[in-house]
């Protein structure tokens, strides 16, 4: 586990699991304690990193700024239930 900006108030947790399925292998993150407001940031943000990822997995560079750019008004029109 990972603990971001500790002891703030904008302190969340991070935790990743790796798990065989066969050939491949499943990757799950879930950060905790996030503040609801600009949740739709967040969202953008992983998947952003969390395709970066991939890229760099096929020998390619960063292109998460420009992607989350593109990813954040999609999630903000979601909304927060």
């Amino acid at each position: 586990m990972l603990t971001m900006e500790p002891g703030t108030d904008e302190q969340t947790e991070i935790e990743a699991w790796l798990t065989e399925e066969g050939r491949k292998t499943r990757l799950v993150v879930e950060e905790r304690g996030l503040p609801l407001a600009p949740l739709h940031h967040y969202g953008a943000g992983w998947q952003a990193h969390l395709e970066d990822l991939g890229r760099s997995l096929r020998g390619y560079g960063s292109i998460w700024h420009d992607r989350w750019t593109e990813l954040a008004p999609g999630y903000e029109q979601l909304g927060v239930q």
